[in-house]
């Protein structure tokens, strides 16, 4: 391997598409800016019907539960990146204030990752939520105590639960940096097929 194609591969590697910061909407109901696997997310949260947002198909579907996992940890992460930072309250579909047992457990943000089909109908699973306090800390929290609830459930009747959303953002675009890179990186295949 010539330095002429380790450079090329090293231009190439690092022209990736830029990650916008997140940013959370006034009304608490849009998170932009979630980086998953490599790919950034639009995500949507708000009371809800389970089996109106994931169907079982969606949820009991190879490399579902990955995919969920890491929208989860985006959230975390997302999250705990905003200026100024968020509480359980900014989050649409929560209550500023939400407790269990005098323990303040904030905003409980769901995405299904496992179908549950062991008592016969099928109902939804999530194992390790995402989770923001009323005082702004934001982490994953583990939810083996909380039962699977049936596809029609609705967490409006909770004050500390909310569903989150989300898809694949379109404005995937390069940042100016990394745009120049990948040109640099063009041009010269470019002279080296001429050569």
């Amino acid at each position: 391997m010539n330095l002429k194609s380790v450079c090329i591969a090293w231009l190439l590697l690092i022209a990736t598409p830029a990650s916008a910061l997140p940013i959370l909407s006034a009304d608490g109901s849009l998170l932009s800016g979630v980086v998953a696997n490599g790919e950034t997310y639009d995500v949507r949260f708000g009371d809800a019907v389970l089996g109106s947002i994931y169907s079982a198909a969606t949820v009991g579907a190879a490399g579902w539960f990955d995919l969920a996992n890491a929208v989860k940890e985006g959230i975390v992460d997302a999250l705990s990146m905003l200026s100024p930072a968020a509480s359980a309250g900014d989050i649409s579909g929560c209550t500023a204030g939400a407790t269990i047992v005098g323990i303040d457990v904030g905003c409980i943000i769901l995405i299904p990752d496992i179908l549950d089909s062991s008592s016969g109908a099928p109902r939804f699973r999530d194992t390790e939520a995402a989770q923001i306090t009323a005082t702004g800390l934001v982490t994953r929290t583990t939810l083996s105590n909380i039962a699977a609830v049936a596809p029609e459930a609705d967490t409006g009747f909770y004050g500390n639960l909310t569903f989150a959303q989300f898809q694949r953002a379109d404005n995937q675009i390069p940042a100016p940096s990394t745009l120049f890179l990948m040109l640099t990186a063009a041009g010269v295949l470019l002279r080296l097929k001429a050569r």
